[in-house]
């Protein structure tokens, strides 16, 4: 038996203007990938096909002002199968100051769009994302500069949004000063906690009022995600006194229940960027830690409901150079997903693609994508639907044009080779393949992205290298030298 553990189906390039990129993904009820970002300096959203990656609507929205507006997050609204999302927009014409906004979608129509100018833009101000809170209204946090940087441009603030669901009108805003908000959860009953940083690191706990039922400041800490636990707990993860960090804590008090850190041999600055909780009341915490000589180096750690380590699984590319997840996904059928990137030798950073099964952490497959144009790939957010799995990014085609990207891989666990009775008849003679088999040929590399494809009989000239002949549900694997 031989393994194709997932191939490539297709890759779509959407290139804009100048600098494009895609921050968020969420698929839609027909199971279809819906992704949002920025599309030169215009909001960016839309929906293509599962089947072929052919576009289904588009949303570009340019606003007057003089900077790149942006998505940064969006959902679907389950109550409704709408979308919400959230991020920055320049509302004034000539102006560089921008505005946060959100934005409820049917499709490409907007149902309402909220710009938070009611507030004055007088400072650099943005939101980060959008959550859906307990009580189905829309919660919206950010800060004053999008560049989340604690370490200059003072004075800032960084605030959450209660938003009505069915008309946007903004009914509290809450502030408590300070530099960004990161990342946010629904709390029970209404409200959200929401996580970031200042000097320090920042949690607050906010109702459906707006009013502040806790906070805490971990010390020289940044936090970059939450999630709820199984349990209705907050864990959070970040980095703290330059290490990976996880932390639960209490809902109702915001105490600190149990933390985790780890520390690169290098003892550089080590981050947890991706939080998914599971069932038993633990959680999988995705980034990266720095082993000096080997660069920065991905790491997944599964911990138990009580912060014990059940295993890690840790990635170093074949060039020793930086490797770091972003972003982690577990699916409702119990496959685990990592994505990020991966520096490569004469190619920059190449999308890197990782499943493991959640109960041991073992690896089901590992790939990399490099485009056309060999230089920096960056996966940013996954999402998956059945056997399909779409991987969203950016790709430079140039050094200053970055042009988004969106993958379909098949994930294939275990595919049968050809039985006895029903041989997949593959002959090589030097580099050229001969498929005696009737039916459709596909042939995919060794990194699962499809060469060609065509019916048998056919035959194809492949270079040196590990190449898989897949005809139906049977692969042949080939090596040629």
């Amino acid at each position: 038996m031989y393994l194709l553990v997932a191939y490539l189906v297709w890759d779509v390039r959407i290139d804009g203007a100048g600098e494009d990129a895609c921050y968020s993904m969420t698929l839609s009820p027909s199971g279809n990938p819906v992704i949002a970002g920025n599309y030169g300096v215009a909001l960016y959203a839309a929906e293509l096909a599962a089947a072929d990656g052919s576009f289904l609507w588009q949303y570009i929205f340019a606003f007057p002002g003089d900077g790149r507006s942006n998505v940064k997050r969006i959902l679907l609204d389950p109550s409704d199968s709408t979308f919400v999302m959230g991020g920055t927009v320049y509302p004034y014409s000539g102006d560089d100051l921008p505005c946060g906004f959100v934005a409820k979608m049917d499709s490409a129509a907007t149902v309402w769009m909220y710009v938070d100018s009611a507030d004055g833009c007088g400072r650099r101000e943005g939101f980060s994302g959008v959550t859906i809170g307990d009580d189905g209204h829309y919660y919206a946090y950010g800060t004053d500069y999008e560049t989340y940087s604690a370490d200059w441009l003072t004075p800032s603030r960084r605030f959450v949004l209660k938003l009505e669901r069915s008309t946007g009108s903004k009914l509290w805003r809450y502030e408590p000063g300070g530099y960004s908000y990161t990342d946010a959860a629904p709390s029970p009953g209404g409200g959200a906690v929401v996580v970031g940083f200042g000097a320090d690191g920042e949690v607050q706990r906010v109702d459906a009022t707006g009013s502040e039922v806790w906070s805490i400041t971990p010390s020289d800490a940044k936090l970059w995600g939450v999630a709820i636990s199984s349990g209705g707990h907050p864990v959070v993860v970040g980095s703290k006194d330059g290490d990976f960090y996880v932390a639960q804590l209490q809902m109702e008090t915001g105490g600190t229940r149990w933390s985790f850190s780890r520390n690169g041999s290098a003892n550089a600055t080590d981050v947890a960027f991706a939080v998914a909780t599971d069932p038993s009341g633990g959680a999988y915490v995705a980034g990266y830690v720095d082993n000096g000589l080997n660069g920065r180096d991905a790491l997944v750690v599964r911990l138990d409901s009580v912060g014990a380590v059940m295993w890690e699984f840790s990635y170093n590319g074949p060039f020793n150079s930086d490797d770091v997840f972003t972003d982690l996904l577990l699916t409702p059928d119990g496959r685990l997903m990592a994505v990020g990137y991966s520096i490569n030798a004469g190619t920059g950073r190449d999308m890197l693609l990782v499943s493991l099964n959640p109960e041991t952490g073992d690896t089901l497959w590992v790939l990399t994508y490099d485009s056309p144009y060999s230089l920096d790939d960056e996966a940013t957010a996954v999402a998956v639907r059945g056997s399909s799995v779409f991987i969203c990014g950016n790709s430079y085609k140039l050094p200053t044009d970055r042009d988004i990207v969106l993958l379909r891989y098949e994930d294939l666990t275990a595919v049968e080779e050809m039985s006895e009775d029903a041989p997949l008849e593959v002959i090589v003679a030097g580099r050229e393949v001969r498929v005696i088999s009737e039916g459709k040929v596909e042939i995919y590399d060794a990194a699962g992205r499809k060469f060609t494809e065509g019916l048998g009989p056919m035959r194809v000239v492949l270079r040196r290298g590990v190449w898989f002949v897949k005809v139906g549900r049977k692969v042949r694997k080939i090596l040629l030298r």
